[in-house]
């Protein structure tokens, strides 16, 4: 009987599954399959034991729709059966289940959008701190990212009227707190909750919070710089950023807040640039922890991508690219990477201001590059040669001469002629690029026996290069199919 209900189970026909573990005949499916012998049985419970007497079926709004009861057990026990009854022996089947399950999901949407109370009645019990409730909202939310947007929009859209936003404030704001007026609240009922999901509910709260903004983000911006955020003084965004630098959450949150480049996040970036960004960067010092160092250049590596001329002007004004020169010369290569990823980006500004800031750590930068050492730096060393190169894209005579110049000072160091060279030849090939005669891929020398490294050195070429690529990759590719054919011939 076992090796029936497994041959059945493959088949994987919707309603096959639905009859076989309906209310009627899932306990004798699971019943048989305790006795598949290929499973391995130590410390086995049985699945109907599980299945009827330790499972607890738990809802935070009573569904009256018989048919969508119907759907969410199934729901349950095809999963059960996907990673507990028959997981060794369905793996080759699991993309037909999770279609299954996803057009189950589908129908359950449909429900609740449609609902006209569903939602209203969660919400409440969200409110009233029902901790089903916050763990249900966080469960379907994590399940839209496999759904259309347009679901996404009408069920956030109803989640953002009924107050959705203004109940994630007030958790945040009692979680800071020790939640002693829920604590405080619950004693006079003489109602008690275990320290334990005190202890879960800040994180899943910040967990919720981040699922809306990865999925749909505007609502949740709108409402953090409203009217009603500005007459407080905007305590949550406040919030946010205080507990940024200590929270890996609620970093997470200022990331999804800042690294958009829709025109709906404009007014968010904005304000974070005029209200906080300044107090950030004036933190930063030699003195300051790696962690804050890391967290500061990924939130500036995160504004800096938009490439919005707000942030150049912010940048500038709080003298953001002198900090990178200390921290260029630590070691630390996470911290050396980001900084230099940064750079990059504001050197494609193509800007007087932020080039006459560059030309300040040139120093540090040169310094740096001169104490490469060998193939083990080659991730570091390429990044330097990318700013390298840039300049020279850039034409910036100003800029141009300074680095020549800061490298010509140091020309009694050990490694000057090899990076002298390498300078020379990213020079060259920059200036063939620009050469209206020679709008050609260069061609670059292997230079001692280091990698040519100059081949990672793609992200700013022309058009005429980038076609160039294009067709060597398309003739690797015919080559690669041929030499595959006369070995199978």
């Amino acid at each position: 009987m076992c090796q029936i209900i497994k041959n059945i189970v493959t088949v994987a026909e919707h309603e096959l599954l639905q009859m076989i573990l309906s209310d009627q005949n899932y306990l004798f499916i699971f019943g048989a399959l305790e006795y598949d012998y290929e499973m391995n049985r130590k410390n086995f419970v049985s699945h109907r034991q599980f299945l009827e007497k330790d499972l607890q079926f738990l809802q935070v709004v009573q569904i009256k729709n018989k048919e969508r009861l119907k759907t969410i057990h199934f729901i349950y026990r095809l999963q059960y059966l996907c990673d507990c009854g028959l997981a060794y022996y369905i793996d080759d089947y699991q993309s037909m289940f999770i279609k299954i399950v996803l057009n189950c999901y589908a129908d359950l949407f449909k429900y609740i959008e449609s609902s006209k109370d569903f939602l209203i009645e969660v919400i409440d019990q969200f409110r009233n701190f029902n901790f089903l409730a916050l763990r249900f909202l966080i469960e379907i939310c994590q399940v839209f990212k496999e759904f259309p947007d347009l679901n996404k929009l009408v069920i956030y859209q109803k989640l953002s009227e009924y107050g959705l936003y203004d109940i994630i404030e007030d958790y945040i704001n009692d979680s800071l707190k020790g939640f002693e007026k829920q604590k405080a609240k619950l004693k006079k009922l003489n109602l008690k909750i275990s320290d334990d999901i005190f202890t879960k509910i800040p994180n899943m709260i910040l967990e919720l919070l981040i699922v809306c903004l990865q999925h749909f983000p505007k609502n949740f911006r709108q409402y953090l710089i409203s009217e009603h955020q500005q007459v407080l003084k905007y305590p949550l965004f406040n919030n946010i950023v205080d507990n940024s630098f200590q929270s890996e959450l609620y970093m997470e949150i200022l990331k999804l807040l800042i690294e958009n480049n829709s025109d709906e996040q404009n007014k968010t970036i904005d304000f974070f640039l005029f209200q906080f960004y300044p107090k950030i960067a004036s933190q930063i010092s030699n003195i300051s922890t790696n962690e804050y160092k890391q967290q500061f250049l990924e939130i500036t590596l995160g504004l800096v991508r938009t490439l919005k001329p707000q942030i150049k002007e912010t940048v500038s004004q709080n003298k953001v690219i002198q900090k990178f020169g200390f921290i260029l010369q630590e070691n630390q290569k996470m911290l050396q990477i980001k900084c230099l990823q940064i750079i990059k980006l504001l050197c494609l500004f193509r800007d007087e201001d932020i080039n006459n800031e560059i030309i300040m750590i040139l120093p540090n930068l040169i310094n740096v590059i001169l104490s490469y050492k060998g193939l083990r730096e080659n991730l570091l060393f390429s990044q330097q040669l990318e700013i390298i190169k840039i300049i020279y894209e850039g034409l910036s005579q100003k800029l141009i001469t300074s680095l020549e110049d800061e490298l010509k000072k140091r020309e009694n160091h050990i490694n000057y002629k090899r990076i002298f060279d390498i300078f020379k030849n990213l020079k060259n090939n920059c200036n063939q690029q620009t050469s209206p005669q020679n709008q050609i891929q260069p061609r670059y020398n292997v230079i001692g026996d280091e990698i040519d490294l100059f081949k990672s050195v793609q992200a700013h070429n022309t058009n005429h290069i980038i076609k160039a690529q294009k067709k060597l990759i398309d003739k690797e590719k015919e080559l690669d199919q041929i030499s595959k054919k006369i070995k199978i011939d």
